[in-house]
C-alpha cells in the first residue's frame, strides 16, 4: 500500500484511467453499430479542481488505444504519478481490478484512488480486491482535492480507505447542491481526435458529452439512485451555456446531453433553448434521458431550432401491466404522443427497451417488440434486464434468494444470464428468443428499410448504413 502520497503534502503528479470497456459489454454480440464512444465527462469534472489547486493531471481513456496496457504502461512511465485513478459501474469492475493489479505491479509506491458507482456500492470490498489505498463514496467531483488539501484523510467525507490495517469509513458526503459550483471540464486532457461514433447517433464526430443536471426523482425498479439520488438538481441556464461553448472551442463538434432527465424542468430546458438560438450557436446535439411525459409542443419547437436532431426516450416495456411493475410512471400513449410530437418538427426518435423486466413473460415481452414495431420510433435499442446492485430490483430479488452470483463480469445488458439470476415469471430461452428476434422484427421491416434508404440517401449516409447492416450479427 502507497498511502503516503495522499498524505505527504504538495504538488502531486494524477494519472486518471479510464479502463477498457466496449469489448467487455459488447463481447458476446456484434451491435456495435448502435454504440457512441466519447469521453467521459467523470474524469474531465474530476480532473479540473485538481488543477486549479495546481496537481498535475493526465487522464488515458484506454478504449481507444489498440494496445491499451501498452500505453497505460508508456503513461506510467512518462508521467511517474504519485496518485493513479480509476472508475467503475458494476459491469466493468473487472477491468479495474486487472488494471490495478498491473499499476501495483509496475509501479508499486504509486497510491491507488478508486470511485464510481460500484465503488460506491461496496468501498470495502474494493479497497480489498483492488488493493486500494483508498475508494471515493458516492460524488466524488471534488473529493480527491480535499483528501490531498487536507491534513487527515479521515476528516475528508466519503472516503472508505485502510488505516494501520483497518478499513475505515469516513462520514457520508453531502450531495452536490450547487452543481455550478462543478469545475468546467477539462476536456482539454483528453485526445478528442480518436472519438469516432456511429453516425446512427451522432452526425458529426467528435461528439462530447454535458451533464446539465444531476438525480431523478422517480423509482424505476432497475435504477440504482445511490450515487446521485432522487432529489432533481441543475446547472443554472448561464453555466450550462457556457460549458456548451467551452466544448465547441475545445474541438467537439456534437454535444450529447446525458442527462437522467434533461426535461424534468421544462421552462429550464426551454431557457437553454432559446438561449443557444439567441447566441447564434450553430451545432448538433441530442438528449438520450428525456421522459415522454415531460415534452409539450412549445418545447419540442425549441429543441429543434437550436439544433436538436435526436432525443432518447426510455420505454421499456409495450405492456401496460408490466409498466407499472416496473414503477416508470408513464403510459404508452404519453410515447405514442411524444414520438409523433418529435416527428411533427423533424426531430428524430430513439426508443430503449428491456426484455426480461419484472412481469415479463413471452407474452408480454412479444408485446413490447410489437410496440417498438408500432410506435413510430425511428430506431430501437433492446437490452436484456440486468439486476444491477443497489437497485430495488436486485434488492426484490436478492431477498427471494434469486440472485444465483456475484461474478460481476455478467451484468452487462447484451450478455446471458442464466447464471445471474432466476427469472420469476419467464425462462431464459424465451428471454434470449426474445431478445435476439427484437431487432431483426424491428429493423427488418420492409417500410423501415425503405424510409431508412431515402433519409439515408438525402443524408449521404447511404453507403455507411449498408455497412452498419452488413457488419451486424442479427441471427
Amino acid at each position: 500500500m502507497a498511502i503516503k502520497h495522499l498524505l505527504s503534502g504538495g504538488r502531486k503528479r494524477i494519472l486518471l484511467v479510464m479502463p477498457p470497456y466496449t469489448a467487455q459489454i459488447y463481447e458476446k454480440i456484434d451491435r456495435r453499430a448502435g454504440t457512441m464512444q466519447n469521453p467521459t465527462v467523470t474524469f474531465a469534472t474530476v480532473a479540473a479542481p485538481l488543477i486549479e489547486a495546481g496537481h498535475q493531471v493526465e487522464v488515458v481513456d484506454l478504449d481507444v488505444y489498440p494496445s491499451p496496457l501498452k500505453t497505460l504502461k508508456r503513461r506510467l512511465d512518462r508521467l511517474e504519478p504519485h496518485i493513479v485513478g480509476l472508475t467503475a459501474v458494476t459491469p466493468l469492475y473487472a477491468n479495474l481490478l486487472r488494471i490495478a493489479k498491473l499499476v501495483r505491479e509496475w509501479r508499486p509506491d504509486v497510491s491507488l484512488v478508486a470511485g464510481g458507482v460500484h465503488i460506491t456500492l461496496f468501498p470495502e470490498a474494493a479497497v480489498e480486491e483492488a488493493g486500494l489505498d483508498m475508494a471515493v463514496i458516492g460524488e466524488g467531483d471534488f473529493t480527491l482535492r480535499d483528501v490531498l488539501d487536507s491534513k487527515d484523510p479521515l476528516d475528508t467525507p466519503g472516503v472508505c480507505l485502510r488505516d494501520d490495517g483497518e478499513v475505515i469509513h469516513t462520514s457520508p458526503r453531502p450531495l452536490i447542491q450547487d452543481l455550478d459550483s462543478l469545475g468546467m471540464p477539462a476536456w482539454r486532457l483528453y485526445d478528442i481526435r480518436r472519438y469516432h461514433a456511429t453516425h446512427l447517433l451522432e452526425i458529426r464526430s467528435p461528439g462530447g458529452l454535458i451533464e446539465t443536471s444531476r438525480g431523478c426523482p422517480f423509482g424505476c425498479t432497475y435504477c440504482d439512485k445511490t450515487t446521485f439520488g432522487r432529489t432533481f438538481r441543475a446547472k443554472s441556464v448561464g453555466r450550462t451555456i457556457a460549458e456548451i461553448e467551452h466544448m465547441l472551442r475545445v474541438g467537439f463538434r456534437e454535444i450529447h446531453v446525458v442527462d437522467e432527465c434533461f426535461t424534468m424542468d421544462m421552462e429550464r430546458a426551454k431557457e437553454i433553448c432559446r438561449e443557444i438560438i439567441r447566441r447564434g450557436l450553430r451545432f448538433p446535439w441530442s438528449a438520450f434521458g428525456v421522459r415522454v411525459d415531460r415534452l409539450d409542443n412549445e418545447l419540442m419547437a425549441l429543441l429543434k431550432r437550436s439544433g436538436c436532431h435526436q432525443l432518447g426516450f426510455g420505454v421499456e416495456t409495450g405492456n401496460a401491466e408490466v409498466m407499472k411493475r416496473i414503477r416508470k410512471r408513464i403510459t404508452l400513449d404519453q410515447v405514442r404522443r411524444a414520438t409523433g410530437l418529435a416527428h411533427r418538427h423533424g426531430i428524430e426518435t430513439l426508443g430503449y427497451f428491456m426484455l426480461g423486466l419484472p412481469g415479463d413473460t413471452e407474452a408480454t415481452m412479444q408485446d413490447t417488440v410489437r410496440f417498438a414495431v408500432d410506435s413510430g420510433l425511428d430506431l430501437a435499442k433492446f437490452s436484456i434486464t440486468v439486476p444491477f446492485p443497489g437497485s430495488p430490483l436486485y434488492r426484490e430479488l436478492e431477498a427471494s434468494k434469486a440472485i444465483k452470483s456475484r461474478d460481476w463480469r455478467l451484468y452487462s445488458q447484451h450478455n446471458v444470464y442464466e447464471n445471474v439470476y432466476d427469472h420469476p415469471n419467464a425462462d431464459w430461452g424465451a428471454i434470449i428468443r426474445s431478445y435476439k428476434r427484437a431487432h431483426r422484427h424491428f429493423y427488418f421491416r420492409p417500410v423501415f428499410i425503405a424510409k431508412r434508404m431515402v433519409k439515408s440517401a438525402l443524408d449521404g449516409n447511404l453507403f455507411r448504413d449498408m455497412f452498419c447492416g452488413a457488419a451486424t450479427r442479427w441471427f
